[in-house]
């Protein structure tokens, strides 16, 4: 018992003793490394809109929209965040997006923080109450992440699925 208490005294010693207190710490490469992580923002790279088949809500099934968003991250906090995403009916390559988004989707994985340098988010959004049937819209995009990073903006437009949930007709 003695001597375990004298071996633990002693790597505290050395580890403690004759150092630089100025100097920076360790870069932690098997843990959370809460000290680099931050900082840059995400890009988005894809914005994929397509049918995202039939699903319930509220008891009723509604066809969907699906809204697929691939990002990288070079600081790795994709771990967390929210989705934003806004919409309009005039197909021209811009989407306004200054005012409130119309979804806020909060994301979380279960890894470790920091080591999330790629991920794809993606949100089925209801057809037949706010979004009209078989209609093109073009939708907007970004990926804010754990520390508030905003990705760039992404457009892309999608024809909403037909009552059936078959998909709508081709854009023109």
């Amino acid at each position: 018992m003695l001597r375990t208490i004298g071996m633990m005294l002693g790597s505290v010693v050395a580890c403690t003793s004759g150092g630089d207190d100025t100097a920076e710490p360790p870069e932690i490469t098997n843990g959370t490394i809460t000290e680099t992580c931050g900082g840059v923002e995400p890009v988005a790279d894809t914005l994929l809109i397509d049918n995202g088949g039939v699903r319930n809500f509220e008891g009723d099934d509604y066809p969907t929209i699906s809204l697929e968003l691939h990002l990288t991250d070079e600081d790795g906090d994709l771990h967390q965040g929210k989705l934003q995403f806004w919409h309009d009916e005039v197909l021209d390559g811009t989407v306004d997006d200054s005012g409130d988004p119309d979804a806020d989707r909060i994301y979380s994985e279960m890894g470790e923080t920091c080591f999330s340098f790629e991920m794809t988010v993606r949100l089925a959004i209801q057809v037949g109450t706010v979004f009209d049937y078989n209609t093109p819209y073009e939708f907007a995009a970004l990926f804010i992440d754990a520390d508030g990073d905003a990705s760039n903006v992404l457009v892309e437009a999608g024809v909403t699925p037909k009552e059936d949930g078959s998909d709508g007709d081709p854009l023109e």
